[in-house]
C-alpha cells in the first residue's frame, strides 16, 4: 500500500465517517429539541385551572417517559444485542 493509496482511503473513510457523524449531529439536535418542546407542552397540563388530574395521572405519564428513556439509554449503550452467553 502506497502512500497516496493510504491517504487516498484514509481521507476516503473520514469523509464517510465525517458524514455519518454529521447527519447524527444534525438528525439528534432536531429530535431532542423535539423531545424537550413536547415535555415542555405537556407540563402546562399541570395547570390547575385548566385541567383536572390524580396523583395517579401523574405517575402513569411519568412512569411511561420514563420507561421510554430507559428504553433509550440502552439502545446507545447496548452493543451486544441478545447475544447468547454461558
Amino acid at each position: 500500500l502506497s502512500y497516496l493509496q493510504f491517504m487516498y482511503i484514509f481521507k476516503y473513510k473520514n469523509d464517510y465517517m465525517n458524514k455519518r457523524r454529521d447527519r447524527f449531529l444534525r438528525i439528534a439536535k432536531k429530535r431532542t429539541q423535539r423531545v424537550i418542546d413536547n415535555i415542555e407542552s405537556l407540563s402546562k397540563c399541570s395547570n390547575t385551572s385548566n385541567y383536572e388530574y390524580t396523583k395517579e395521572d401523574v405517575n402513569k405519564m411519568i412512569l411511561a417517559i420514563n420507561k421510554s428513556i430507559s428504553h433509550l439509554k440502552n439502545s446507545f449503550e447496548s452493543t451486544n444485542k441478545t447475544k447468547f452467553k454461558f
